[in-house]
């Protein structure tokens, strides 16, 4: 029973939570995802987004059916057209947008890219393409998911 009075308004049983944990003990995407968190190039933040990345892009995924019923974009800056982006020149959030779509950009090609490609091989899904925006959809959730307040009820 969810007891509105104390603030907790869902209770999700943590095996059906999509968590680091879950990332780095999956037996298909886990050795790849440990390897790269042992090298010690990324967080748990890229962990999760390679994970939702993949998951979707999955035929046979058990995740798949919940994930393609998510937002897939956002109305960010970094969704914006370039037309409308033209709009913000000149302005701080313009710049940093740029920055931070550059910076994205190199960490998609430099790790994700290739990675996901061989995840999906792996499972069979070959002529599955992989793009930037498949994995920028999973952005902003991932940083909401650092920035929640989770109570782990067992």
């Amino acid at each position: 029973m969810v007891n509105f009075q104390n603030g907790i308004m869902l209770v999700v049983p943590l095996e059906l939570a999509i968590t680091p944990m879950r990332v780095l003990q999956d037996p298909f995407l886990g050795p790849e995802c440990r390897a790269l968190f042992e090298e010690g190039d990324v967080d748990d933040r890229f962990l999760m987004m390679l994970f939702l990345t993949v998951e979707r892009l999955r035929k046979g995924s058990l995740w798949k059916p919940y994930l393609d019923m998510l937002p897939t974009t956002f109305g960010n800056t970094l969704w914006f057209s370039e037309e409308e982006l033209q709009e913000l020149r000149g302005t701080n959030l313009y710049r940093a947008t740029e920055l931070q779509k550059k910076s994205l950009l190199n960490l998609y090609e430099t790790k994700v890219e290739d990675l996901a490609k061989k995840l999906l091989n792996l499972d069979g899904d070959s002529e599955i393409e992989v793009c930037f925006e498949d994995f920028l959809c999973f952005l902003e959730p991932c940083f909401e998911y650092s920035n929640a307040s989770f109570l782990c009820i067992s």
